[in-house]
């Protein structure tokens, strides 16, 4: 053979092989695997957007996965509905020499419907696959392509998928002609670990070598510190309902032409509810019994088809079959009000426990669920359509305190909604003691924030009231005798009467009980013990306060020899009282902690905890009887 054939023949060999082990664990910087339970080796995804209607998006991602705790990172879960589709879809997983180990093709994915548990109609799938190969490290590489038919919503685009992962290449492409059809917003970019390139219809985002992101307790939402870019059409069309994001206004106008010619109610349906109205002497007195009208008479299901997933149904459709999601309910009880003359806005809003903050500089599709807005002489009332139990103005931690869009007759404007202010629970308890055991007669309040809490638990079966309860207590083992929990929806209040045994609540020592002060409700430290230097601001989303009160009657013959000293603490996290006091009988301990609202500095961090584990440390201080 040619000496020249040979010797392409063996570069070629090395060139392949290289190419073959590319994704080889040895390959890994050290400084990207420490802390990281997996590596993003390559990222690369290319949207192409054809017209305000159409787009395509092709994603290449390649991860090693390093230990267990990464294992999620490797399965696909890939979701698509009436105005998009998956395909070209692929992948390999590679052993931690970087060598395939397994080609993985179209056959291998499950399709199946994300209906979930409250949905009636839905038309989302999801494509999934679990690789279900644990030899760590591994590799896994997916390839697919999603087209898309409508563009309303543009995912936003982030480096990073998880804390603990660590970013080799990432890169980020978006093609349109012209990109002025396009607005983008970035936030949080480092430009020594991000580039970005422009061109006459192209924009490209590459990232290379970012460390690992780090949780870190009581952080802001996340948006405000990772890297992202977020992206929005300026034109759309849905369904052929053309829309707009150039301002709020022309967004809620989109939303407007939805909604148009929804409201009618049949005549006698309206004199229905003018009759049910003038039971109610102030406007609010109406439109609580309209809202109890509501929510006695219709139960919330998602509806997800098509437009369906933003258009509401009229309401004399909801009025005839008693249900609907959160768009048709809160239509419906907009055309109630209506039918009696009072006035309220259909509104969207970004629902979820972390605060569902948007970006209101840059008007775009940032919501997923409907409420509706009553603005009054003297405040503003919101009404949360899709929940049978809370009273008329109460909004929970699902939606309050954050930026709505409201859409008014001729225009739509962000409007915060009302924020739970009494977040607070009380806890009253009185404990009689034996050599070992303890009967425990209790009572728990739960007001706004802890009310949102348990509310669900009104009206719930025995088992899940009982499940609930005994695992609701800091002391194990407790044998129930009874149990209530009740709950006052006009005042956000909820209650738990209980009775119960334990049959080792304290220690008996020689001539000695020794019991701690508080084992029925210890207030747990949420934060553990800083690894490294706090980066993050201390966010404290909201405030809170605890009260316990702890009656003791100790067995006769037995006398309270020393209490701990009482104490108050205060600082900018809140306020500690903690007392002890004797009694004929045996002695009360009494903790009130208060939680303030805000943000503070991130070396903080040490004074916060040693705060949060004062008021454990009172919680557990152990007490010690004698014998007379």
């Amino acid at each position: 053979m040619n000496r020249l054939l040979i010797l392409f023949f063996i570069a070629f060999s090395l060139n392949a092989n290289a190419e073959n082990h590319r994704f080889s664990r040895s390959l890994i910087s050290d400084t990207l695997v420490k802390g990281a339970k997996a590596v993003i080796r390559e990222s690369l995804v290319e949207l192409d957007i054809d017209s305000p209607s159409s787009a395509v998006i092709k994603v290449k991602y390649v991860i090693t996965i390093l230990n267990d705790s990464g294992y999620d990172l490797s399965v696909f879960n890939e979701y698509y509905d009436k105005f998009s589709n998956i395909k070209r879809l692929n992948g390999k997983i590679y052993n931690s020499l970087g060598e395939v180990v397994k080609k993985i093709t179209y056959s291998d994915f499950q399709d199946y419907s994300a209906i979930s548990g409250y949905s009636l109609f839905e038309s989302t799938r999801v494509v999934h696959f679990d690789p279900e190969y644990r030899e760590y490290p591994f590799t896994i590489e997916y390839s697919f392509e999603k087209n898309y038919s409508a563009l309303i919503s543009i995912p936003y685009w982030t480096p990073y998928n998880d804390y603990d992962v660590s970013v080799e290449k990432s890169i980020f492409s978006v093609k349109s002609s012209p990109l002025a059809n396009l607005k983008f917003l970035t936030n949080n970019f480092d430009s020594n670990s991000i580039s970005a390139k422009t061109f006459d219809d192209k924009l490209i985002w590459n990232v290379e070598n970012l460390s690992a992101l780090k949780f870190e307790p009581m952080s802001p939402p996340v948006q405000e510190f990772i890297p992202m870019v977020a992206i929005s059409p300026t034109k759309f069309v849905v369904d052929r309902i053309e829309g707009s994001t150039e301002t709020w206004r022309d967004f809620g106008s989109w939303i407007r032409r939805l909604n148009e010619g929804l409201l009618t109610l049949p005549s006698e349906r309206a004199e229905y509810f003018k009759e049910l109205a003038s039971k109610g002497g102030t406007i609010k007195e109406k439109i609580a019994i309209l809202y109890e009208y509501l929510q006695s008479n219709t139960r919330y299901v998602s509806i997800q088809l098509g437009i369906g997933g933003w258009k509401p149904e009229p309401a004399a459709s909801t009025d005839k079959v008693g249900y609907g999601d959160c768009k048709a309910l809160t239509v419906y009880m907009q055309s109630i009000l209506a039918s009696v003359g009072i006035k309220s806005y259909y509104s969207i809003i970004q629902s979820g426990e972390a605060g569902g903050e948007i970006f209101n500089e840059f008007p775009s599709n940032q919501f997923n669920h409907a409420i509706l807005c009553i603005p009054l002489e003297q405040d503003t009332l919101w009404l949360e359509t899709t929940s049978q139990r809370i009273p008329a103005g109460y909004l929970g931690s699902f939606t309050d305190d954050r930026e709505a869009l409201v859409i008014f007759d001729d225009d739509a404007k962000l409007v915060r909604t009302s924020s739970l202010n009494c977040n607070e629970m009380k806890m009253k308890a009185d404990v009689s003691l034996t050599a070992s055991s303890a009967e425990i007669s209790l009572k728990m309040e739960f007001y706004d924030f802890y009310y949102d809490k348990i509310a669900s638990l009104i009206n719930a079966e025995y088992q899940v009231q009982k499940k609930y309860v005994e695992n609701k207590f800091s002391v194990p083992h407790i044998l129930l005798s009874n149990f209530q929990i009740r709950g006052e929806e006009k005042n956000s209040r909820a209650e738990l009467l209980t009775d119960f045994s334990v049959n080792s609540y304290s220690t008996e020592l020689s001539d000695r009980l020794i019991f701690q002060v508080n084992s029925i409700n210890v207030f747990e430290n949420p934060l553990p013990p800083p690894r490294n230097l706090r980066n993050r601001v201390i966010y404290i989303q909201r405030e809170l306060s605890l009260n316990d009160e702890v009656n003791f009657k100790i067995p006769q013959g037995y006398y309270v020899d020393f209490l701990p000293s009482s104490f108050t603490e205060s600082n900018q996290f809140g306020e500690l009282i903690v007392s002890f006091e004797k009694t004929n009988d045996g002695l009360i301990y009494k903790k009130s902690l208060r939680l303030n609202k805000g943000r503070f500095d991130p070396n903080l961090y040490i004074k916060v905890r040693n705060f949060y584990l004062k008021a454990e440390a009172a919680d557990r201080t152990k007490i010690v009887v004698k014998k007379l």
